[in-house]
């Protein structure tokens, strides 16, 4: 197909289609407290971290100015569910380390071995972290279980 245009260097719109009034299909369509809205979603990558995505886009959209009548609502934030894993993950550990050490106590009546016990769990997860950082890898839900997991392990 060659285009050509006017002498005055001109091409128009009519000169190589039909424009014609109509209606854009709605493919999808969002309700928001019972009114029209827009939603717009944001992807983590597979090297992102939700929990930093998260933060910036939060700062991004606080110095947003929206026209009066216009709302910003959040419908899912994956960040807070990493959040929420780490901290699970940390009680989990925390608390099986306590428990472990009672266990033991209790059982062996050894202040050593709950000594011994006592240090080398943090200092595993620490290695480990180490390794992670090191090798470029980051944290996610999957990592948390392994981590949880292998304490019990570590422990046994």
């Amino acid at each position: 197909i060659v285009i050509t245009a006017d002498p005055q260097g001109v091409l128009r719109v009519r000169d190589v289609a039909t424009v014609q009034e109509g209606a854009v299909p709605v493919w999808q369509r969002i309700v928001e407290d019972g009114k029209p809205a827009v939603l717009f979603n944001i992807y983590e990558q597979p090297d992102g971290n939700a929990v930093q995505i998260a933060q910036a886009v939060q700062q991004k959209l606080a110095g947003l100015a929206l026209p009066s009548g216009v709302k910003l609502v959040c419908w899912y934030d994956q960040s807070a569910l990493v959040t929420e894993a780490v901290a699970s993950v940390r009680d989990a550990v925390l608390i099986g380390l306590v428990l472990a050490a009672l266990v033991l106590l209790a059982f062996l009546r050894s202040w050593r071995v709950t000594l011994i016990a006592a240090i080398v769990v943090p200092a595993t997860l620490a290695a480990t972290v180490l390794v992670l950082s090191v090798l470029g890898m980051s944290f996610n839900i999957m990592t948390l279980g392994g981590i949880a997991a292998a304490v019990g392990l570590l422990i046994d």
